[in-house]
């Protein structure tokens, strides 16, 4: 889209937030695996970069994981830190600058856009079906709500679970486009989401400051 996401679309992308986070609920087991334990932490190493403002640094009391606000523009990510423990002092010298952050994250996918949830949607008929859009929404603080479009896929592994990396553009504004790695789990008979399609579910970020 050439312009900002429309009121429409944010009033049904509440609903939708709403209906991710019920999805959520009934497969939450892969995102509920990160604890506070910063070795359960997901360590996926990702070429994508983005810069901003680093806001503020908090440790979010419902989990005890360590997180960061990243300003870009009117946009606002919060992630969770996966190297604060190592790279602390930087983080707290960054605030308020500019930094360079890799961010990423672990997701629930499904195939569709906009267009897979027409039924559950409220005046999804006034919503672009290319719409790609990223909303904080969620049962954690670096939870949010995702529409993208899948560009490329490759292989990873978190410990020994398996993971399909989607390279997803997930905004794509007159301010803002963003691509980020989506990690989700990836069974050895699960079939890979098709390159150029959209599609849906929930995201928890993390990110890392590279070298």
């Amino acid at each position: 889209m050439e312009t900002l996401l429309p009121v429409a679309l944010l009033l049904v992308l509440g609903g939708f937030g709403a209906l991710v986070v019920r999805s959520v609920k009934r497969r939450k087991a892969f995102l509920s695996t990160v604890t506070s334990d910063s070795a359960e932490l997901p360590d996926l190493r990702t070429e994508l970069r983005l810069t901003g403002t680093l806001r503020r640094l908090w440790r979010d009391p419902q989990e005890g994981l360590p997180l960061a606000e990243l300003g870009v523009g009117s946009q606002r990510f919060v992630f969770c830190t996966t190297d604060q423990a190592i790279h602390g002092e930087r983080y707290k010298a960054a605030i308020g600058k500019t930094i360079e952050v890799a961010l990423y994250g672990l997701a629930t996918l499904a195939p569709g856009g906009v267009e897979a949830m027409q039924e559950q949607l409220r005046d999804a008929d006034k919503v672009p079906p290319d719409t790609v859009t990223l909303v904080h929404e969620g049962q954690l603080e670096n939870d949010y709500v995702v529409i993208g479009r899948l560009l490329s896929q490759r292989s990873d592994t978190w410990g020994e679970l398996p993971l399909a990396v989607y390279r997803a553009q997930v905004l794509h504004t007159s301010e803002l486009t963003l691509v980020l790695e989506l990690a989700v789990p990836s069974p050895q008979d699960a079939a890979p989401l098709p390159a150029n399609s959209l599609a849906h579910g929930s995201v928890r970020l993390f990110g890392y400051l590279p070298s």
